[in-house]
C-alpha cells in the first residue's frame, strides 16, 4: 500500500518511529543521535516535512545551517505549521527578527490554537522591542493552556525582566501566576524582581528568598538576590551570590551580569 506521500507504509512507520526518537532526544538536547534518528527517518521517507523541519533546527543546534534542511520543508509542505515555526526558530537563533516574526504569524494563522507557536512569537516580538505585542501573544498561549505553569512562569518572567507595565496589569499579571504555578521558583523570582522595580525592596527580597528556597541553584534568581542585597548595603552577601552565579552557571547572561556585580563591588 502507498500513502499519499509515496512511501510504503512500513517505511511510513519506521520514518514516524525515527522521528518520534529524534523528538526525545532533542528534548535532552542529544544532537548528535537526533540528527542521526532524524536522517534515518528521511531515508524511509524522504518527503517527510515533520522530520526534514526538525533536522534543520538539530542542525543549528550542532552549529551548522539549518536553513537548507527547512526550506526543503518548505517546499514539501508550505500550509504545514510545524514547519513554518521550525523556519522562525531558526530566524530567531540567527537574530533575524523580521523573518522569525513572517514565519511565525505565518505559523499561527496555520495553526492559531497551538501555544507553542504563540509563546515563540512573543518571544520574536520580545527580542525586536515589541513588548505589547510580545505581552499580548503570550498572553493568548496562557489562554489556550492555563495548567501550563511553565507558560505562566514565561509571562511572569516577560513582565519583570522587561518592567514592562508593573504598576499597571503587569504585577497583577505576576500574582497571577503564583497562583497557578506556586512552585516554580522563577515566578516567585518574577515577583521579587517586579517588587524591586517598584520600590518594595522589603517585599522583594521575601520573595526573592523563597524563590532561592524552591531552587538554591536558579541563576536569574540568585542575581536579582544578590542585586537586592546590594543595594540594602549587604555587600559582603552579594558577593558571595555574585560569584555563586559565576561558578553555577558559567557562560550564562547571568553570570555576565554577575560579574558586573562584582566589577561594583570593588
Amino acid at each position: 500500500m502507498i500513502d499519499v506521500l509515496g512511501a510504503t507504509a512500513s517505511q511510513t512507520d519506521r520514518a514516524f518511529a525515527n522521528a518520534q526518537l529524534a523528538r526525545v532526544l532533542m528534548a535532552h538536547e542529544a544532537w548528535p543521535l537526533a540528527a542521526y534518528a532524524l536522517e534515518q527517518a528521511l531515508l524511509h521517507n524522504p518527503r517527510y516535512a515533520d522530520a526534514m523541519a526538525y533536522l534543520g533546527l538539530v542542525r543549528d543546534q550542532l552549529g551548522e545551517d539549518g536553513l537548507p534542511a527547512l526550506n526543503a520543508a518548505v517546499a514539501l509542505a508550505p500550509e504545514n505549521a510545524l514547519v513554518r515555526y521550525a523556519l522562525g526558530r531558526h530566524y530567531a537563533l540567527a537574530g533575524d527578527y523580521d523573518s522569525a516574526l513572517i514565519a511565525l504569524i505565518q505559523a499561527a494563522s496555520l495553526d492559531p490554537e497551538n501555544p507553542a507557536i504563540l509563546a515563540e512569537l512573543s518571544a520574536a516580538y520580545r527580542a525586536s522591542g515589541d513588548l505589547e505585542r510580545a505581552v499580548a501573544w503570550l498572553k493568548q498561549a496562557v489562554a489556550r493552556d492555563e495548567g501550563n505553569s511553565a507558560l505562566w512562569g514565561q509571562l511572569a518572567a516577560l513582565y519583570a525582566d522587561t518592567g514592562y507595565n508593573l504598576d499597571g496589569a503587569g504585577l497583577a499579571a505576576i500574582n497571577e501566576a503564583l497562583l497557578h504555578a506556586p512552585d516554580r521558583a522563577e515566578v516567585h523570582a518574577s515577583q521579587g524582581w517586579a517588587l524591586y522595580q517598584l520600590g518594595r525592596e522589603a517585599d522583594a527580597l521575601r520573595a526573592l528568598q523563597k524563590a532561592l528556597e524552591l531552587d538554591p541553584a536558579d541563576p536569574r534568581a540568585s542575581y536579582y538576590y544578590g542585586v537586592l542585597l546590594e543595594v540594602t548595603g549587604d555587600t559582603e552577601s552579594a558577593a558571595a551570590v555574585y560569584q555563586s552565579v559565576l561558578e553555577g552557571a558559567p557562560g550564562s547572561r547571568w553570570a555576565t551580569l554577575a560579574a558586573r556585580g562584582l566589577d561594583r563591588l570593588e
